[in-house]
């Protein structure tokens, strides 16, 4: 290109930029004509010794031109400089340019949602970059620092950025005054805040009785269906404050149309006091540790206690048994607010119910093994933490209880007699049930629905004291504070006969027997009749129906006989009820 002005003048370089790296680097060099001399130009690369570099020249004009080198350069052991000289007036050349062609490595970043903290490695080379360009790229726009720091720099993202979706990069370039290296690949920055759904204490090591070691199941979820299946690292918090971090790891992904989600394990050994309030929270990490990480969430209080106890009572419906379990919670680190049960049997059944408000939990066995080894476990909840199950703490622990937990009931027993005396005991006899955990007999006496007696027995008979018209009776087996399905409530015979009378026949030979069946209680199928005479039984019989024909040569004196009369019934269960007040029997004339 022709000059305006017929002096030549050299130019000032204002700025030199590599486009690639590598060892035939390419720059872009920018000057400023001086003196109205517009050249030609000719751009000399050199290394320190002053030993120019074989090159290429393209784009040239007036005020730059792209230079790549054709020879090897190695920035590890040479220097390297750029001019700008007028050509064919050697000695009219500018200042001298460091050239910068090694990028900076191993790119970190931290953001914690306001500051975004940037490390590397500086770049492998003799010419010594002074500060270093970090620049993050968003799908709301983008925002520049120069850090001095040599290997670390940091960013306050603006407000109108922090928000913005998509994907986050930063890019770093390495500078020497007007001097800028190679831009550096992408490096991601991970700006979502995780939130934990759920986490469940899946095992404890317990040291002296302090929680030594947890292994915890989360459900993470990230905003957005598509959202990049990452590591995380989660985060332990006693009171507030960060105890440990654990290393990077990752689960199970699932997407739908809004959120993604991550069902993952993750393990701490750490001494926790029970006293002090524990919450894990979790951030986005790279697989690798200290590489890339995003902001922590919000932290889920952990539930570190097991309840205080469990009860349950076990009902038949059909070949099917329901189990109504009430939980007294044992309040700790994070208030509990709800609960949850499982059950384990025979054959690896295992029924693990969700997770819900109140201390009141209920599941359903179908069909179950009737008898089989059942055991019910519990476990405490506070809003979206679920604590460890009751029965001892195990390690690492998995999704099923693994401790002792309490055997259910699966076996109705039976009712075999019933009696009930003149003072109102009931005698009663069931047969044996062989449940696993078996402690003994629950027998209770309702009427109307109520209960008005019960007790416990530890065999297969006892008696209660009770007062009644219509009473009926049902046995349960029990396993400590498990109580299994009772049997049905059976009807008993609570009341004695009444309007007993004694009729002679006109010739005074047959004496007749009568009384009318209690007006309450189970149908009589029969009675239990006997005769006295004095205070010794002269005769017994049980009649069928409510009246008896006394056998000649029973009322063998002319007074001192009376007789008294019970109703029964076949059963099952055998029924025998009170007997009635002692009747007179007046004697024929001989």
């Amino acid at each position: 290109m022709s000059s305006l002005a017929s002096t030549p003048a050299a130019p000032v370089i204002t700025s030199v930029q590599c486009a690639t790296g590598g060892t035939n680097p390419s720059f872009q060099i920018i000057w400023q004509p001086q003196q109205g001399y517009t050249g030609p130009f000719t751009v000399i690369g050199a290394n320190s010794g002053g030993t120019a570099i074989t090159r290429n020249t393209t784009q040239s004009g007036a005020n730059g031109a792209t230079w790549t080198a054709t020879e090897a350069m190695n920035a590890v052991s040479e220097s390297y400089y750029v001019q700008v000289e007028a050509t064919g007036f050697p000695g009219v050349i500018s200042n001298k340019v460091q050239l910068l062609f090694a990028p900076v490595s191993d790119i970190t970043t931290s953001f914690d949602g306001v500051s975004l903290l940037v490390g590397w490695t500086s770049p492998q080379s003799m010419a010594l970059a002074g500060s270093t360009q970090i620049l993050l790229m968003t799908p709301s726009g983008a925002q520049a620092v120069v850090s001095t720091d040599g290997g670390f720099g940091q960013m306050t993202v603006g407000p109108n950025l922090r928000t913005a979706d998509g994907d986050w990069s930063v890019y770093l370039t390495p500078q020497f005054g007007i001097s800028a290296g190679p831009q550096s690949d992408a490096a991601t920055v991970y700006h979502m805040q995780p939130a934990i759904e759920g986490v469940n204490v899946l095992g404890m090591d317990v040291t002296s009785g302090v929680p030594s070691q947890v292994n915890l199941d989360l459900n993470i979820m990230l905003e957005g269906g598509n959202a990049p299946e990452t590591s995380f690292i989660a985060v332990l918090k006693a009171n507030g404050a960060t105890v440990q971090t654990s290393a990077p790891f990752t689960g199970t992904w699932t997407h739908d149309t809004n959120f993604s989600y991550c069902a993952a394990k993750v393990a701490f050994a750490y001494p926790m006091n029970l006293a002090a309030d524990f919450e894990v929270a979790v951030a986005q990490s790279s697989a690798t540790v200290s590489v890339t990480t995003g902001p922590v969430g919000v932290g889920s209080s952990l539930v570190l206690l097991a309840p205080q106890a469990v009860t349950a009572a076990v009902t038949a419906s059909g070949a099917d048994r329901v189990i109504n379990a009430t939980i007294t919670p044992l309040s700790g680190s994070g208030a509990p607010t709800g609960s949850r049960i499982a059950i384990t049997g025979p054959a690896s059944f295992q029924d693990i119910g969700a997770s819900g408000n109140g201390f009141s939990r209920s599941l359903t066995l179908t069909a179950p093994t009737i008898g089989g080894a059942y055991v019910l476990y519990g476990a405490q909840v506070s809003g979206n933490s679920v604590g460890p199950w009751t029965g001892g703490s195990t390690y690492p622990g998995g999704d099923a209880p693994a401790g002792t937990g309490l055997p259910l009931i699966t076996s109705v027993p039976a009712l075999t007699t019933v009696a009930i005396n003149d003072e109102g005991v009931a005698a009663l006899t069931w047969g044996a049930i062989t449940d696993a955990g078996l402690s003994g007999y629950l027998v209770t006496a309702s009427e109307d629905g109520a209960t008005v007696a019960s007790g416990v027995f530890s065999g297969t008979r006892g008696s209660l004291s009770v007062r009644g018209t219509d009473l009926k009776f049902s046995v349960a087996g029990l396993a400590g504070p498990v109580s299994g399905p009772a049997s049905s409530p059976a009807a008993v015979i609570s009341a004695p006969p009444t309007e007993l009378a004694a009729a002679w026949n006109a010739t005074g030979t047959q004496c007749v027997l009568s009384w009318q069946a209690p007006a309450s209680g189970a149908t009589p199928s029969g009675y239990a009749l006997t005769i006295y005479s004095g205070e010794t039984v002269a005769h017994a019989a049980t009649p069928p129906g409510a009246s008896y024909a006394v056998p000649a040569g029973v009322l063998t004196a002319a007074s001192g006989f009376s007789f008294r009369v019970a109703a029964t019934a076949g059963g099952p269960p055998a029924l025998t009820g009170p007997s009635s007040a002692s009747a007179g029997i007046v004697s024929a004339a001989p």
